[in-house]
């Protein structure tokens, strides 16, 4: 989908930009775009979007989008906004409390293939997670919705089912 005529959304703070982020990158809300067959969105489809209830995995998503998305030394300002309140709260398969470091430094941020792979599939439990869906409700939305990713998984060797599915209940595991 494309989001069109839209000039600026305004936050309240960077950790509510980053779960926006992290929301709408999900499988889960790009399942909700296509089960409305919307191709383009509009300030009003954005506005119209579910929100999660749950904000238990909130501070998780943002962490995890901050490490994908936030490459750049122009970002310094926002890594000091958010590291204090996503440090402590914020249980990872793959991120460690290293990768937060007092200081902005260029390791910050994820560029390895396949652990952005793996972070996105911790995304996507996530918020899977926050709206009350299960691995298996998951998985059938990827199979049904998503046949040209799945395919591409498949041709790359990538179980991306088996990601989600182990981070979802790692996640459920830590008790939230």
């Amino acid at each position: 989908s494309y989001i069109n005529t839209l000039e600026a959304i305004g936050f309240s703070d960077s950790r509510t930009l980053l779960v926006c982020v992290g929301l709408c990158s999900s499988l889960t809300l790009e399942a909700v775009v296509r089960l409305k067959n919307l191709e383009d969105l509009y300030a009003e489809d954005i506005l119209g979007l579910p929100v999660p209830d749950d904000e238990r995995y909130f501070d998780s998503i943002a962490r995890r989008v901050f490490v994908l998305n936030c490459v750049h030394p122009v970002f310094e300002a926002l890594y000091d906004s958010v590291r204090e309140n996503l440090l402590d709260r914020s249980g990872a398969v793959l991120i460690e409390e290293t990768i937060f470091p007092a200081i902005w430094n260029d390791n910050i941020y994820i560029v390895d293939p396949s652990a952005r792979l793996q972070i996105q599939c911790e995304i996507d439990a996530l918020v899977g997670l926050a709206f009350g869906i299960t691995p298996e409700l998951l998985k059938s939305l990827y199979c049904q919705l998503f046949p040209v990713m799945e395919k591409y998984d498949r041709g790359n060797g990538v179980n991306r089912l088996r990601l989600i599915k182990e981070a979802s209940e790692h996640f459920q595991e830590r008790g939230w």
